[in-house]
């Protein structure tokens, strides 16, 4: 699942009432029990967008995309199959799933609850389980929703048969890596918890709560687990590497949803329309939350990229408030790299920070001079993703390897074949007992961008005039380690690369 424009997580409602909301939506199509716009293409912003994603359908891109400006919809429009073997095509009302975009849910029924009185960011776990052990009793609702409990980034697979209590065991008694508050590592696990939270205390599962405290209040029927009862057919299905990964409904799950560990954190299925709405609701004034609970995660004035990744391959919801965009993209096959589907669609629409914007906001997915991007995307299948923001970036040092491993990141970043080759041929010395081709290696480098997206560095762990070691928070959620180390004399190239993920 995965990562903001600062690439923070944020949520919100505010004041007010339906009128209200409904006011604030009035340009939208008008949502019914069953979306059933399909096709939206309006104005130079929505042809432009159009043009762009069936130029990109040629070159492999699946998926719907929604584009709003000034609360406007410009464009709703799917491209390519949602069912290749059937061969439904995708439409703008079909359902996808949205990853780790799960986890605002979450958020905003934790801060609800809050603003209830039925507990507080500050409770700490032994308020609501038993038998804490004494590495994690400081543990509080706040850390968790941040990613600084301690927890690792999964301890199970998606779609494991485990019930709520035993998710809660398995976490309780799993090494905790760093004591909590002092640090930051991107967990799902970590958000598996709040949802038992929200279960316990509300007495009713999560996906009732999520319908009857969120969904509802703002007209939404198309979001959730099971309760919306989809049509199989109008699903998307995911692909990658040309291989069919099906769909959540197909996969086993419990009575309820799925199992916990997926619960509260990804799985959950929605149209680029109901999550429009949502997140349109998310950061106006509305009924979800009040402003000072909102501006905790999700402040109105910030643009932000929501992401996430699941069998669909990535959900992005991105919003640049100083221009009044909104743009939903939902891909769902791995033909063509995700982040560079969103970047040509950023840059069609003008977006701030985009090639084709006015500037103004350095957008956390783009890479920019050495020092600030973004990162990666999660599993698929899985629902990883990084929230928490790339608030610091820092510098990569002036040394040779800080400048070998600038020119890595640069054929990074541009993602052709071309630049790739000329890099490895240029800049890295081939040891004797290495194999591998250049062709070799350049398909290693296109397998971890669309593995990790842009790479933002967050820490320089070594640093000297012939090594370094970068850690970098990846757009799609999740870390990265790279080290480099060069040759003591020129031209200083390099005996090769250490990624660890």
């Amino acid at each position: 699942m995965l990562a903001h424009s600062k690439l923070h997580p944020r949520l919100g409602r505010t004041l007010g009432c339906l009128a209200c909301l409904t006011s604030a939506f009035a340009p939208m199509h008008a949502q019914s029990k069953t979306d059933t716009v399909q096709t939206i293409v309006a104005g130079p912003i929505g042809q432009r967008a159009d043009s762009t994603l069936s130029a990109l359908q040629a070159k492999g891109f699946s998926g719907v995309a929604l584009v709003a400006s000034k609360g406007q919809v410009v464009l709703k429009k799917g491209n390519g199959f949602a069912n290749r073997s059937n061969k439904i095509a995708i439409a703008g009302n079909s359902v996808v799933q949205i990853g780790s975009n799960t986890t605002d849910f979450t958020t905003v029924a934790i801060l609800q609850l809050q603003e209830r009185g039925k507990l507080s960011l500050t409770n700490s776990l032994p308020k609501f389980f038993k038998d804490v052990p004494a590495d994690k009793r400081g543990i509080t609702l706040s850390q968790l929703l941040h990613h600084q409990a301690g927890f690792d980034q999964h301890l199970g697979g998606d779609w494991e048969v485990i019930s709520r209590e035993e998710e809660i065991k398995k976490a309780l008694e799993s090494k905790s890596l760093f004591p909590p508050g002092t640090d930051r590592k991107y967990s799902n696990n970590g958000f598996s918890l709040p949802a038992a939270v929200i279960e316990t205390v509300s007495g009713v599962s999560y996906d009732v709560y999520v319908r009857d405290n969120i969904l509802k209040p703002i007209g939404l029927n198309e979001t959730g687990y099971l309760l919306p009862n989809f049509a199989p057919a109008r699903v998307v299905r995911g692909y990658r590497d040309g291989k069919d990964q099906g769909t959540f409904l197909e996969r086993t799950h419990a009575s309820d949803g799925p199992y916990w560990n997926l619960r509260g954190y990804g799985g959950m299925l929605s149209t680029v329309s109901d999550m429009f709405r949502f997140c349109r609701a998310l950061f106006s004034d509305g009924p979800l939350l009040k402003p000072a609970s909102r501006n905790l995660f999700f402040r109105p004035d910030e643009p932000i990229v929501l992401a996430g990744s699941a069998l669909t391959f990535y959900f992005f919801y991105s919003r640049f408030p100083g221009v009044g965009l909104d743009i939903m993209l939902s891909i769902n096959s791995n033909d063509s790299p995700a982040m560079q589907v969103r970047q040509a669609l950023d840059v069609a629409v003008g977006a701030p920070g985009s090639q084709g914007g006015r500037g103004g906001m350095q957008v956390a997915i783009d890479m920019g001079p050495p020092g600030s991007g973004r990162g990666r995307g999660g599993r698929v299948g899985g629902t990883a993703r990084d929230r928490a923001g790339l608030n610091a970036p820092v510098n990569i040092p002036d040394t040779s390897a800080g400048r070998v491993l600038r020119k890595y990141l640069e054929a990074y970043r541009d993602l052709d074949a071309a630049v790739m080759r000329r890099f490895f041929e240029q800049e890295v010395v081939k040891r004797p007992d290495d194999t591998r081709t250049t062709d070799d290696r350049t398909a290693t480098m296109k397998g971890l961008y669309n593995d990790m997206g842009f790479l933002a560095p967050i820490q320089v762990a070594i640093t000297s005039d012939h090594e370094i070691q970068v850690v970098f928070r990846a757009a799609m959620g999740g870390e990265a380690t790279i080290t480099v180390s060069v040759e003591p004399a020129t031209p200083f190239r390099s005996p090769g690369f250490r990624v660890e993920r």
